[in-house]
């Protein structure tokens, strides 16, 4: 007897969601509808149902129940209050749909178990969500977690990953690092084919946890570096910011939000330890959840990029 295929929407598939997109198309239990502000072309030359939305409420609602779909998972990350404006809009929608509900908010961090607050600006933006999703009913939820997205140690032609040389410490494109703290703080990486697949593995459990973990590797941004440097046969060149920089600039710029801020709080992220995931719950999730996924470590994924034409 064949099982009745699920149709799963994803909101704002940028390039973490073309992950997604690709394991949820190869997935024979699922079919898949993404919402979007306008229509990317990459979507569309792969025949993918694109749904424009402005992510109100009432846009979302009729997208949902005009696809009847079970699931929405969101890719959607903006600033502060445009992220619990749409978050809520969201939920709402999946509450007051047909069929839909499930659903994935864009947390995508690290260790928030304990450290819920870190970054600041997840602070404010993520945790006054977490807050409506505590208190509402009638949708099942979880915040999924995986630490550095992996890829950003690829160079930009190998990934959907547009690059971050300002944030991740590692750039491959520029050829150059810039260390944070110590660099022998613990980090979690998992790329981003792997969250894709974990996700399509989640959408098929049968129940969720609040709080779902994924890692890949664990490794520190000093050992990256090193893995880096050996596969591409030469050294990178290093700059180095201190934890007192990090965190004395954070004190002098208390109440400011631009890009600056924002950065240096990622940055206070990383050498916190917020950025890797808790251990025992990786493995633990890993059992429950993700069995059919095959991690791959850095060393792996830079082999598997540089086989590929």
């Amino acid at each position: 007897m064949t099982t009745a295929r699920k149709l799963i929407a994803l909101a704002g598939a940028g390039d973490l969601g073309k992950y997604a997109c690709e394991e949820l198309l190869r997935d024979e239990r699922f079919d898949l509808a993404v919402l979007s502000r306008k229509r990317d072309p990459w979507f569309l030359e792969r025949n993918i149902d694109i749904h424009e939305t402005d992510y109100s409420e009432k846009s979302v609602l009729q997208i949902l129940n005009e696809t009847n779909a079970t699931a929405l998972i969101s890719f959607i990350s903006v600033p502060h209050q445009l992220y619990l404006e749409i978050h809520v809009s969201l939920l709402g929608a999946c509450r007051k749909s047909i069929s839909c509900k499930r659903f994935i908010p864009s947390e995508f961090a690290g260790n928030i178990d304990n450290f819920p607050l870190l970054p600041k600006w997840y602070g404010a933006s993520r945790e006054p969500f977490r807050r409506i999703l505590g208190a509402s009913s009638g949708v099942e939820w979880t915040l999924v977690n995986f630490g550095w997205i992996m890829d950003y140690v690829l160079p930009k032609e190998k990934t959907y990953m547009t690059p971050i040389p300002d944030l991740f410490p590692i750039d491959p494109n520029g050829w150059k690092a810039c260390i944070r703290g110590t660099g022998d703080e613990p980090q979690s990486f998992t790329c981003g084919r792997n969250i894709g697949e974990a996700l399509v593995e989640l959408l098929a459990a049968p129940k969720w946890e609040i709080h779902t973990y994924i890692t890949g590797d664990r490794k520190t941004f000093n050992e990256v570096a090193e893995i880096v440097e050996k596969h591409f046969g030469r050294q990178l060149p290093k700059t180095f910011k201190s934890s007192r920089e990090i965190k004395d600039f954070l004190k002098e710029h208390l109440q400011e939000t631009n890009s600056e801020t924002w950065l240096t709080e990622v940055e206070e992220w990383m050498i916190e330890g917020a950025s890797s995931c808790p251990h025992g719950k990786v493995l633990d999730h890993m059992e429950k959840y993700f069995g059919r996924v095959n991690f791959l470590s850095i060393e792996a994924l830079l082999e598997l990029a540089k086989a590929q034409v």
